[in-house]
This record gives structure tokens, C-alpha cells and sequence, in this order.
């Protein structure tokens, strides 16, 4: 399953209308101590390609890559591929959250994305089938269901895990998040760390 205990992960990613596998690098620091994450990409655009083969065959013709100087790089690229492959589980869709970013109610006040972490398989079925309004997609639901087969510590990381990729995508789509932890205050902060840190100013003499 994505993790971001890897430094670099394939996902189904829908976004700009297109859809596709690609790669994604959860926060990290470079050599001057600033902060990054990101996408795969040529430069200008997210590289989307319809199959495993495809990516490895673009990867290979494009050396020069957005991602080739991440300092986890090599290490990933040399473990071939079946990296390139998506767990079933790893599909996003911002272009849902950037339609209602786009409407003009969305656009004529500062807007914050609510988000709450699920802390267990009962209550992520609470949310999908009590909650109008709240939808918990199928993937959600079975990436909970299988940690809950775990056991209860599994279903908190799993849970964790979730949120901290929902932050990482809304962090370049929203003007804020409003993460609602349900009273387990110390998770709010393990999911913000999920976010880039803006760069300190630089001193002027």
C-alpha cells in the first residue's frame, strides 16, 4: 500500500481531466535544508501514462525527469519494474476538489477543506452510510477493512496514512485545511507534517 515510509510511491492519479499512473514523493529536504514534494513530471506538466510498460518506457527515455534528483532516486529506479505498479488502493481524484474550488462561491471567499482522519473500520463505515453528505470512497473503505483485520494498531496507521496523502494533495489545491481529529489532538499534528514547509526569508544586510 502507499506509505509514506517509502520516499517514492506509485499512484493513480485523475487531475487537469487526464488520469494515469504516476510517481509521487511525499515531503523531503534537499540539500539546503528546503522542503519538497511533487509528481512525476517532464517540466511543464504530471507525467499520466496508462500502463506500467508505458511509465517504464518514458522513464527510460527521459532521463532528466522532475524526479531524477530526488536523493531516493537510484535506490527506486534499481528495483525495476514492478515499483512502477500502483497497489489497487492508490487512486486519488483532485479534480473533484478542484470543481468546487472552481465554482464562484468557492472562488469570493477564502475556503478550508475539512479534513477528518478515520481512527478505525466502524467509524469510517459511520461516516460512508450515517453521514449525509460525507462520501468514503470503496478503495477508503477497503484499505480500513483490510488494516482492521490487522488489528487496532494497524487501523490507526493505515487511517494516519490516508489523511497524510489527502493533506499532501489539498496542500497544492486549497487555501488551508481544517484537519478535525475528533479529540486525538496529537494526530492533527503527525497529518500537518505531511505538509511542505514554506521557506524561511533570507536575511538582508
Amino acid at each position: 500500500m502507499p506509505s509514506f515510509a517509502e520516499p517514492i510511491v506509485a499512484i493513480r492519479l485523475t487531475a487537469g481531466g487526464r488520469s494515469g499512473i504516476t510517481l509521487y514523493a511525499p515531503p523531503w529536504e534537499d540539500a539546503e535544508g528546503e522542503e519538497w514534494q511533487g509528481f512525476l513530471g517532464d517540466g511543464a506538466k504530471i507525467v499520466l501514462l496508462g500502463t506500467t510498460d508505458e511509465l517504464n518506457t518514458w522513464l527510460g527515455d527521459h532521463p532528466d525527469h522532475d524526479l531524477a534528483d530526488h536523493p531516493a532516486w537510484m535506490a527506486f529506479a534499481k528495483r525495476g519494474k514492478a515499483v512502477l505498479a500502483p497497489a489497487p488502493e492508490a487512486q486519488y481524484d483532485l479534480d473533484a476538489l478542484s470543481r468546487f474550488l472552481e465554482r464562484p462561491e468557492a472562488r469570493a471567499i477564502p475556503i478550508l477543506i475539512g479534513l477528518i482522519p478515520l481512527l478505525s473500520l466502524k467509524q469510517t463505515l459511520f461516516f460512508a452510510n450515517e453521514v449525509p453528505g460525507i462520501v468514503v470512497p470503496p478503495a477508503i473503505q477497503d484499505r480500513m477493512r483490510r488494516a482492521h483485520e490487522r488489528g487496532g494498531d494497524h487501523e490507526r496507521a493505515e487511517g494516519l496514512a490516508i489523511a497524510r496523502e489527502l493533506a499532501a494533495g489539498i496542500a497544492g489545491l486549497a487555501r488551508g485545511i481544517h484537519v478535525m481529529p475528533m479529540g486525538k489532538y496529537r494526530v492533527a499534528g503527525e497529518i500537518l507534517e505531511a505538509l511542505p514547509r514554506p521557506s524561511a526569508p533570507t536575511a538582508r544586510a
